[in-house]
């Protein structure tokens, strides 16, 4: 008799998504956890600074799949928790409360992070960033007909500029 899997899943982005997705449909039916540090379910960020962002779409217009297709896919996700240690050798993931779980099978798909410009004044009202849902919603918050806004992104880190 064999006993479950554990297939782990580190970070709740679209990668992730894609990922459980991908082991379902190709008839993986051991456990499956994802650890997402964001609230939501995994959802595609490209719209965010765009149809979502001019308000054109809704925040579950991005998701991958709605909440529901995880419970009928029997993936437990594990949302709003951050993994801050990795255990190799007890193959185990540690969340910021101290929670271990233990895996079988790991995949770690965290993405990126927006740097922030090391420059004075980034940390003033009304100056964003956008990556994350919350974020693009403070970004409509401060949206109206009149206002100026200046974007930036893909700068090279200051040692390559």
């Amino acid at each position: 008799m064999t006993s479950e899997q554990t297939f782990v899943v580190v970070g709740g982005n679209l990668t992730a998504g894609a990922a459980v997705t991908t082991l379902r449909d190709q008839g993986f039916d051991q456990r499956i956890v994802v650890i997402g540090e964001e609230p939501h379910p995994p959802y595609e960020r490209p719209p965010l600074s765009k149809q979502y962002l001019r308000g054109e779409s809704t925040a579950d217009s991005a998701l991958l799949h709605p909440p529901s297709w995880y419970a009928d896919a029997d993936v437990e996700l594990r949302l709003g928790l951050r993994a801050v240690r990795l255990d190799p050798v007890g193959r185990a993931v540690e969340l910021r409360d101290g929670e271990r779980i233990v895996y079988d099978k790991l995949l770690i798909a965290t993405g990126g992070q927006n740097r922030r410009l090391a420059v004075p004044g980034t940390d003033l009202q009304g100056i964003h960033q956008l990556r994350t849902m919350e974020e693009a919603d403070a970004i409509r918050a401060e949206l109206r007909p009149g206002r100026t806004a200046v974007v930036g992104g893909g700068l090279p880190p200051p040692d390559r500029a």
